[in-house]
């Protein structure tokens, strides 16, 4: 629970893995080491749309003023990108799979892979591309 006294700028994630838990700056040493020995729990989801790539994953701050802590990227075949972002767990899954809705019609892929949820633990390839 935040402390209205407190500024908060990086969190973590709690041991649900998906509950953002907001640290304050004195605890700066304490997130760089979650940030470095939790880099696989911080993936929410990577998905391959044709040559274009989704990617949502867990940032460990609070961004911009509505303290957006998760981000969706897209890399698109010509270089260009995009992103939003979300404050909790559950959106960044939302706009994970909008996201790859939105690519794969602009793209006109069917069937876009699926490389990593965080569910799994581990990358695997379960439906293929056309």
């Amino acid at each position: 629970m935040m402390d209205a006294d407190r500024h908060y700028i990086i969190c973590i994630l709690a041991e649900d893995g998906r509950t953002v838990v907001p640290l304050g700056i004195e605890d700066y040493d304490v997130w760089n080491e979650w940030m470095h020995w939790h880099h696989a729990e911080r993936r929410v989801a990577k998905t391959m749309v044709g040559a274009a790539r989704v990617s949502t994953v867990f940032l460990g701050q609070f961004l911009g003023f509505h303290g957006c802590c998760f981000e969706t990227m897209v890399f698109l075949p010509d270089g260009q990108t995009y992103y939003q972002r979300a404050l909790t767990w559950e959106t960044a899954e939302l706009l994970h799979t909008e996201m790859v809705a939105d690519v794969a019609e602009m793209l006109g892929v069917k069937k876009p892979l699926i490389v990593w949820e965080h569910d799994q633990g581990a990358d695997r390839e379960e439906e293929g591309q056309e």
